[in-house]
């Protein structure tokens, strides 16, 4: 199995990156291939979308790479923190720019879409500061953006969203250790 996993937060030393760690340590360990695409990396930050004079999205030179990169996955994996109640916007551009219509979706009908990436799926990690349940209460708005929103529309099956809270508060080291074995649990699922 191909897995691309994507990190949405600017420092690199920062929980996120450590969950990726984790879940390509443990996915490789059942000989998955595993890409983290860092999207801070300079190498690998694409500009807002920009469109041109009839709509259409500029060339962006990373483009054909990620869309490449989502074509040989067969499984995405989403891991951010919350900010203002979302996704940074690195990562919403990151949908904007890559899940252009041709590629992850076309129009079959008056606003409904052909979903050119059904075969897909993908888990959701997030971080936050809050209380975890106070993400899981938001669970709604989440499912609606993220799950039929977002992935639904074009036809990524979410297989997991998993919410890790208190981030700030977190002091011992055990308390983010038991966090990461949560991950290495998920990362082992068939």
């Amino acid at each position: 199995m191909n897995k691309l996993l994507l990190t949405a937060h600017p420092n690199p030393d920062g929980f996120t990156h450590k969950i990726a760690a984790t879940y390509q340590q443990h996915s490789e360990e059942k000989n998955h291939n595993v890409k983290i695409i860092d999207l801070y990396d300079p190498q690998r930050k694409q500009d807002f979308l920009i469109l041109d004079k009839t709509n259409r999205p500029v060339d962006d030179p990373l483009r054909s790479t990620m869309q490449d990169l989502i074509t040989r996955a067969d499984e995405i994996v989403f891991i951010f923190p919350v900010w203002w109640f979302d996704a940074p916007a690195i990562l919403k551009n990151w949908f904007d720019i890559n899940m252009t219509q041709g590629f992850a979706f076309k129009y079959k009908g008056w606003l409904v879409p052909d979903k050119l990436l059904k075969e897909k799926t993908s888990r959701i990690f997030l971080t936050t500061g809050g209380p975890t349940w106070v993400s899981y209460s938001l669970w709604l708005c989440y499912w609606l953006s993220w799950v039929k929103g977002r992935l639904g529309f074009v036809g990524i099956k979410n297989k997991s969203y998993t919410v890790f809270g208190n981030m700030n508060k977190l002091r011992y080291p055990k308390d983010r250790k038991k966090m990461l074995e949560k991950v290495k649990f998920i990362a082992l699922e068939k």
